[in-house]
């Protein structure tokens, strides 16, 4: 039978509007001051319905959902202004200031819940510095920078639980902090090597923000609201899906053969820890992941033909989970290795 159970419909209009303009002025010493304003006016509206449910109703969701409908607008001024100062033909210096803004949002869905949730706008204060240089001719780059950002209204998305509903929410306040440094070095001719490495410490602010826990029986870390079974405050924890740390590197060598070059590249990615969701558990985190890739190929006109391996080490970390009905998570690919023809029209 392939008669579905539900069907759902939902038509979303959205309107923007924007007047912006910016300035800048170069002083005699290496100074350039920049700064920009700008004027935002947003508005969505959103229609839904369950036509058709044949669900049954003791589950909490099932039955058809009546036409409803969700209006959320908002207007505001964001603006930045940033400063670049050169200190030597290979070096800048530079700091940015920013006020940045989501529009509101309505999260539509009405396949297990049966009704629109909204979030109001967001507002973001964000600071940066750093430095950038390039040595030698362009043959060795190397970046760095700090920043700082804190986030009023977050939108954040709760997902999964025991009824698993999809609902819409802002979170009071949102703050942040870290660094990213990156490399790129030529030595010699035709070997090239790129490095970067982030620091990314955030933290959820607000002590009336819970979420729906798992329905998978899992080992909830989070303090339980009183007198709300299976419903975890939040407040404190980091972002889903944002490690600590993360840090990638590349290198690549090439030989000139006939009208073509022998190549021999590799590839690595590392992150810290992450949690899957807004609350944190036992299960539905991974420790880190570290993936690398070696390709050996010779590449002439638009054909490359090359041996490869993916995940070298073989890697098996979770990447995401499923967690309103059982204690479900997805993996990264596997090792894989193989060959390829490739060409470039």
């Amino acid at each position: 039978d392939l008669t579905p159970a539900a069907i759902a419909n939902q038509r979303q209009t959205s309107e923007a509007f924007g007047v912006f303009g910016s300035v800048n002025y170069k002083f005699d010493f290496g100074l350039t001051l920049q700064g920009g304003l700008r004027y935002n006016d947003d508005s969505r509206t959103l229609t839904a319905a369950r036509p058709v449910d044949t669900r049954p109703g003791f589950l909490g969701f099932g039955g058809p959902v009546p036409l409803q409908t969700a209006r959320v607008g908002s207007n505001i001024v964001t603006w930045d202004v940033s400063a670049t100062q050169t200190l030597t033909d290979e070096v800048n210096l530079y700091a940015r200031i920013a006020r940045g803004y989501r529009a509101p949002s309505i999260q539509g869905r009405l396949t297990f819940g049966r009704t629109l949730s909204v979030a109001n706008n967001e507002r973001t204060l964000s600071f940066e510095g750093g430095l950038k240089s390039v040595y030698y001719g362009g043959r060795l780059r190397f970046n760095i920078n700090g920043f700082y950002f804190t986030t009023d209204d977050l939108q954040l998305t709760a997902v999964g639980g025991a009824s698993n509903f999809t609902t819409l929410f802002n979170a009071r306040n949102v703050d942040g902090y870290g660094l990213e440094a990156e490399l790129e070095a030529t030595p010699v001719e035709r070997l090239n090597f790129t490095a970067g490495v982030s620091l990314n410490n955030n933290r959820i602010n607000d002590p009336n923000a819970f979420v729906a826990g798992c329905g998978s029986n899992c080992t909830v870390l989070n303090a339980q609201r009183p007198g709300s079974p299976g419903i975890f405050s939040i407040n404190g924890n980091r972002l889903p899906q944002s490690p600590q740390w993360t840090a990638n590197w590349t290198a690549r060598y090439a030989h000139p053969i006939g009208n073509g070059e022998l190549y021999v590249s590799t590839d690595w990615v590392y992150r810290s820890e992450i949690q899957f969701f807004l609350y944190r558990s036992v299960e539905y985190r991974d420790r880190f992941l570290l993936e690398g890739g070696l390709r050996v190929g010779y590449k002439t006109g638009p054909f490359d033909l090359a041996a490869y391996v993916r995940n070298i080490t073989d890697d098996q970390s979770a990447v995401g989970g499923v967690d309103f009905n059982n204690l479900t998570g997805f993996v990264n690919e596997p090792r894989i290795a193989g060959f390829e023809l490739g060409f470039k029209f």
